[in-house]
Formats: C-alpha cells, structure tokens, sequence
C-alpha cells in the first residue's frame, strides 16, 4: 500500500514538472541547432544519464571479476606448486624406506 501511495506521489509530482516546463529550449551544438521541449530535454539528458552510470558500473564490475579470476587462478597454482613440492618430500622418504 505504502509502495502505490509513493509511486502516485512521484507520478503526480512529474505530471507538474511536465506542465511547467512545456517551453521550448534552443539547443546548439557545433553547426546543429535544435528546438526542444525543456521536458524532453531532461527526460534525454536522465537516460543518458542512466545509461552512463550503467555502463560504468559494468566495467567496474568486469575489472573486478577479472581480478578475482587472476587471484583464484594464483592461489591454485600456488596448491598445485605446494602438493607436487610434499610429493617431491615423500618420494625420497618412500625410497629411503624401502630400501
């Protein structure tokens, strides 16, 4: 109920903005201008926006996830070098005694 109370809110509260920022805006860029609605504009620049974070977040997210692939990939060839070294130890020990 709670969620459905804050989520009229928010849509009441965007339906203002809409209103009061029907204006046109003058947008020029380079050679290129172009005539907007203040609305679409920011509506525009919050999903690039959005867009951006999200794409910052995954490669942030995939640096990780190589760094950890790299420090299991070196904590298991640290195991491996560690079991062949006990095994090199035994082999003499198993000579010695057999002999």
């Amino acid at each position: 109920m709670v969620k459905i109370i804050i989520g009229i809110i928010i849509a009441v509260l965007l339906i203002i903005f809409m209103i009061q920022n029907i204006a046109s805006v003058e947008i020029t860029f380079l050679a290129w201008t172009i005539i907007v609605s203040r609305v679409i504009l920011v509506l525009v620049v919050l999903i690039f926006g959005i867009f951006l974070g999200i794409f910052v977040t995954e490669i942030t997210w995939i640096k990780k996830n190589i760094k950890t692939r790299k420090k299991e990939k070196q904590k298991q060839e640290k195991e491996q070098q560690k079991q062949e070294k006990e095994k090199e130890q035994e082999e003499p020990e198993n000579r010695e005694s057999g002999e």
